[in-house]
């Protein structure tokens, strides 16, 4: 199963399969896309991938736990800029409310996606803050990252973007 793969450069290297295997792949996204898998679900008003994922988990059957509910309300508040973008539905709502009522508690899951940098990380910004430097107009403000901040900070373009 291929999920958002809003760059599907990403999975290509797992696609094609060889022809002995018999397995399909399937893809599913909240944007429309060039295809990646053999079956695609994609729901343009979904705000966010766990509403499709939860929507599947019922229709197979499954019971959401919290562990579960605690990756289906990550995917919530990440896809939703924490239920701040215009694109926020009800349905993601009521889905972080039934996740509550399930057990999730939304500190613990806030705290694990906003407040754990890595080291690292923290460093970089510091060094990327200190370049600040904002026209006179207020209306322009520009940061510099030298290759030379990833270095001396340790850092690694994966850190950038997790």
């Amino acid at each position: 199963m291929i999920l958002d793969a809003a760059r599907p450069e990403r999975v290509e290297l797992f696609l094609p399969r060889p022809p002995a295997c018999a397995a399909r792949s399937c893809g599913l996204t909240t944007t429309p896309q060039r295809p990646v898998g053999d079956l695609e679900w994609i729901d343009t008003e979904a705000s966010a991938m766990g509403e499709l994922l939860f929507t599947l988990f019922g229709r197979m059957g499954l019971t959401v736990d919290v562990p579960v509910g605690m990756g289906l309300y990550a995917t919530l508040i990440a896809d939703t800029g924490g239920f701040r973008y215009e694109s926020t539905t009800a349905a993601a709502l009521n889905l972080a409310a039934r996740l509550v009522d399930l057990g999730v508690k939304p500190w613990d899951v806030a705290e694990q996606v906003y407040e754990r940098q890595p080291l690292e990380r923290v460093r970089l910004l510091s060094r990327v803050l200190s370049t600040l430097r904002v026209a006179p107009s207020g209306r322009l403000a520009c940061v510099s990252l030298l290759q030379r901040d990833l270095q001396e900070t340790g850092t690694t373009p994966p850190c950038l973007t997790e």
